[in-house]
């Protein structure tokens, strides 16, 4: 006969185990592909609302199977009854032969839920939490709160509920020394002061906006577990990802930059031999033939896409909230970290162009090389921003972006400082300029994913002042490099320093706006 274990003696039997690190061993051991997880079974009930699962699985080379079955009624509690129920069947793996009947009343799945949501807080939670924020007032809203806090250390939680009664209940049941808990009906409230946020509701319409998260909050949704239920607007898993995931996103960008360099790369000494071959109008016949096969491949992809934008919009109930150009406009002029960010771009791209503009003269100064041979000189320094890009695809996601930005502009400055005592030979001349464009390229790319985090919502809008503001620095370089290069060339260098130093005062003040978390 099985085993029939009550509510009481499956609490009694768990409390000298730390279920923490089971689950966490759950979760690796199915990531190793040890776990069998067939898709759930589900019914769904419209009046009264409810939903039972039906879970199971086992882990390979156990000596146990488990079928659960577990139900959510949201309206029992107005009845006097709980809102969750069910009972998990415990089999042999070896005969198949029931050996347990758990009659859990749901409290098995509440906890593995509690557990689980710890265990990720545990993983990828920011690592200094200002306060908790929890959506739902339930049982899971406690039992998160409760395993939360041993994995992160806080002192503050702001609690969302549907109603002040069961608020009041939360604050009640939950008192408990160093945490200050706060309750509120807005769910906007949560998102202002919380920066590890977890949802546990049933609801079935979005309760936390994009525009309302901070950078760097992390979000565990709990409560979306069936396809009827969305605790969260779209346009956050957007901000997350429109394509790429943030995490990955550096790598992304730079790959798509790696196209810039090789035609860097093969189009410098092909207009040369061009140039040399044929005079000066044959080179710009074939350039205007490359640009309007671009822009035919550009239109060709761009129909496409916006045939699959349109599909998204017609299913997708918050398009019609994308702001138009104007509102775009005055969200990137009204934020201070986009401002910055862009003043960090200007300031870097005026700093490259002012060497730019006047390297080749001064090589033709300083060592008389002529046209092939400037020419071979920008091919070594495509290949230096190719080096850079291909440097921002190794590293940039796994430093951070930030803090790619910091070496790539302190190596740039450093750069700058020695391109004049470098300047002695032609080789340490060239390795000079090489390493210069080398971290120019490594700050800029990584530069494109973090102003792509900063305003999700009009990204698009902010890349396009980004390149605006990269030209208007290139061309204000422009302006005053052949005045500084009149100076001298160790002018033009120090004047590349002063830039890249203010751009470098402005990539603190970034780092400080967006909470440090890029």
């Amino acid at each position: 006969m099985p085993v029939v274990a009550s509510l009481a003696e499956i609490k009694q039997a768990l409390a000298g185990i730390d279920l923490l690190p089971l689950i966490e061993a759950g979760f690796a051991a199915y990531s190793r592909g040890e776990v069998v997880v067939p898709p759930v079974g589900e019914l769904v009930f419209d009046d009264p609302p409810g939903d039972v699962h039906i879970k199971y699985g086992y882990i390979k080379r156990d000596g146990h199977y488990v079928i659960k079955i577990a139900s959510g009624f949201v309206d029992n509690p107005r009845l006097g009854l709980p809102s969750g129920d069910g009972l998990m069947l415990v089999f042999s793996q070896r005969t198949g032969i029931l050996e347990a009947v758990l009659l859990d009343e749901g409290h098995l799945t509440n906890l593995r839920t509690a557990v689980a949501g710890a265990v990720v807080a545990k993983h990828l939670a920011p690592a200094k939490v200002a306060a908790v924020g929890i959506l739902g007032a339930g049982v899971q809203g406690r039992m998160q709160l409760e395993w939360l806090r041993r994995v992160r250390a806080f002192d503050q939680a702001i609690v969302w509920g549907v109603n002040e009664g069961e608020l009041a209940a939360y604050r009640r049941d939950m008192a408990s020394p160093g945490l200050e808990i706060r309750t509120t009906l807005r769910a906007e409230d949560v998102a202002a002061a919380a920066n590890l946020i977890v949802t546990c509701t049933p609801s079935t319409a979005p309760l936390l906006r994009a525009e309302w998260i901070r950078p760097g909050t992390h979000i565990t949704a709990m409560g979306s577990d069936t396809a009827s239920k969305q605790e969260l607007d779209p346009a956050i898993l957007a901000r997350l990802s429109d394509e790429v995931p943030y995490a990955k996103r550096g790598r992304a960008l730079a790959v798509t930059e790696l196209s810039w360099s090789l035609a860097f790369i093969l189009g410098v000494p092909s207009v040369g031999y061009l140039l040399g071959r044929f005079g000066g109008r044959l080179p710009f016949a074939v350039l205007a033939g490359l640009g309007l096969a671009g822009l035919f491949a550009v239109r060709a992809f761009l129909s496409g896409e916006k045939s699959l934008a349109a599909s998204r919009a017609a299913h997708d109930p918050t398009a019609a909230g994308i702001p138009g150009h104007r509102e775009s406009y005055k969200a990137v002029l009204r934020s201070p970290a986009a401002l910055t960010g862009l003043a960090v771009i200007l300031g870097v791209s005026m700093s490259n162009e002012i060497v730019n503009l006047v390297f080749g003269v001064w090589l033709e100064d300083s060592f008389g090389l002529k046209i092939a041979a400037l020419g071979a000189a920008a091919a070594v320094i495509g290949a230096a921003e190719f080096g850079g890009e291909g440097l921002v695809v190794a590293t940039v996601d796994r430093l951070g972006k930030t803090r790619a930005l910091m070496l790539g502009l302190a190596g740039n400055t450093v750069a700058a400082l020695v391109l004049p005592l470098a300047g002695r030979t032609t080789a340490g001349a060239l390795a000079g300029l090489a390493f210069f464009y080398l971290t120019f390229e490594y700050t800029v790319v990584s530069m494109l994913p973090v102003m792509s985090e900063i305003l999700p919502r009009v990204r698009a809008t902010l890349l396009a002042f980004y390149a605006a503001s990269f030209s208007i620095g290139r061309a204000v370089g422009s302006l005053v490099s052949a005045r500084l290069y009149g100076l001298g060339f160790a002018a033009v260098a120090l004047a590349a320093v002063g830039l890249n130093a203010v751009a470098f005062l402005f990539l603190l003040r970034l780092h400080r706006l967006t909470g440090g978390a890029r």
